[in-house]
């Protein structure tokens, strides 16, 4: 844990993902977290449906707010408007996750946090799917809306089944993105002395963040296959005899050469980067094929050739 935001105090009013994901990057970043979460409602990544639909959403839940101190109210009770004002006036950074009728209900509309006195100099951050459209949006959702998901469909499909990624990177990306917004926000709200309040939308985190590899000019060239998605045979993943698979990102000669050396492949510097036919590919695939996880474990024991085994069990 670093320790640069040390005595930084942020309250955590969200839930499951992009909201706490950003409340944890303050964290890991030194600053003390306070989630408060409604005894009725909770978070629904650790009670109700995602839990019941997903196992892995209560792990997310718990890695999430490893660092926080969670505090449970009953947001019905008369008196917890009063814990709730308490909690923001000792805060520096509030990340508003939360319904509309309720912000209005806890007194906590932008005029009326404008005008309290007590939560001046902080930086009050709401979330939205989009600025512009009303209704759900989750991250398959602004992923085809970007036309960030033209690079995963063009991947080899089998069976003519899409499984989408595993992570959802659209929402990773905003809960990122908030952290460094929050940041921002506090220290207009610290040069400006007074309470700010900013709506920071996932369309716009995905444009920030994704959206950049790749531009509207990049589409429009047709490429589809890229470094990190399998273009070349340098870098790339590889299965093994028993279900291991090597990753292999080999880019630098000296990487391929020590990896073609050490499987007796007669490959060129440039054959690393051959993409117009299989024929790299399947020199390598085949290779590898003949070797079991642990062959391949020991093959390249500190060869330093950019190699990784993924174990079996692992995957």
């Amino acid at each position: 844990m670093l320790e640069v935001l040390k005595g930084f105090k942020v309250l955590d009013l969200s839930h499951r993902l992009p909201g706490p994901l950003g409340a944890h990057c303050l964290s890991a970043l030194g600053a003390q977290v306070t989630k408060l979460e409604d005894r009725d409602f909770g978070d629904p990544f650790k009670d109700g449906f995602f839990k019941e639909m997903d196992p892995s959403f209560s792990n997310w839940y718990k890695e999430l707010n490893l660092y926080k101190e969670v505090q449970v109210h009953s947001f019905k009770e008369e008196s917890f408007q009063e814990t709730l004002h308490a909690s923001i006036k000792e805060a520096d950074i509030i990340i508003l996750g939360l319904p509309e009728k309720l912000l209005k209900k806890f007194s906590l509309t932008e005029e009326e946090i404008r005008n309290n006195a007590d939560f001046m100099e902080k930086a009050f951050i709401k979330m939205a799917g989009s600025r512009n459209k009303t209704g759900g949006m989750h991250d398959l959702n602004v992923l085809a809306k970007s036309g960030l998901l033209e690079l995963f469909l063009s991947q080899e499909v089998q069976d003519n089944i899409i499984a989408p990624p595993f992570l959802p990177i659209g929402g990773i990306s905003y809960g990122s993105f908030l952290a460094s917004a929050a940041l921002a926000t506090l220290l207009k709200a610290k040069r400006e002395k007074s309470a700010i309040i900013e709506l920071f939308t996932l369309e716009e985190a995905v444009e920030t963040i994704l959206k950049p590899f790749f531009s509207q000019e990049l589409k429009e060239t047709g490429q589809r296959s890229f470094l990190h998605n399998g273009r070349y045979p340098c870098y790339n993943l590889y299965p093994l005899k028993d279900s291991g698979v090597l990753a292999l990102a080999a880019l630098e000669p000296k990487y391929w050469q020590r990896f073609c050396a050490l499987l007796d492949l007669e490959l060129s510097d440039l054959d690393r980067f051959h993409h117009e036919d299989d024929r790299v590919f399947c020199l390598i695939k085949d290779r590898l094929k003949g070797l079991s996880q642990a062959q391949a474990e020991d093959l390249f024991h500190n060869k330093d050739c950019s190699v990784d085994i993924v174990a079996k069990e692992n995957h």
